[in-house]
């Protein structure tokens, strides 16, 4: 199991950091959630803030 801890978060998205990767996480209600996988702080940063 992967331990991830919360970069941050806004309204329903959420950005975090793994060992070795961040994730973009979308929680909307009666939706899939939906991930983004980056192996680069920046660009899961950048996904973060513009999606």
């Amino acid at each position: 199991m992967t331990e991830y801890t919360i970069a941050d978060m806004h309204d329903a998205r959420l950005l975090l950091a793994g060992p070795d990767h961040w994730l973009v996480v979308d929680l909307v209600p009666d939706q899939p959630i939906r991930m983004s996988r980056y192996d680069d702080e920046a660009a899961a940063r950048g996904a973060f803030t513009t999606n």
